[in-house]
């Protein structure tokens, strides 16, 4: 799953709060998550351990860093 997806998990009520809870978590703004979710800025690599972590793996390194973690590393793939 993506970052973009999972944030669209949650109700559209809580996204702002999904997303201030991440960029906390990642030492970042929100608007920075917000971008990267949106498309607008690309996750960079360094965020890419760090956001399987907050997220417990729902969004896995492979998806957010895809030239850093190929995809066939993936667990169960």
């Amino acid at each position: 799953m993506t970052l973009s997806d999972y944030v669209k998990t949650f109700p559209r009520i809580q996204r702002a709060t999904v997303r201030r809870w991440l960029a906390k978590s990642l030492g970042i703004s929100e608007s920075y998550v917000r971008s990267m979710c949106n498309g607008q800025k690309r996750i960079p690599g360094k965020y890419a351990i760090p956001i399987e972590r907050v997220t417990s793996g729902i969004v896995p390194r492979q998806l957010t860093a895809p030239e850093l973690y190929p995809i066939e590393n993936i667990r169960g793939g």
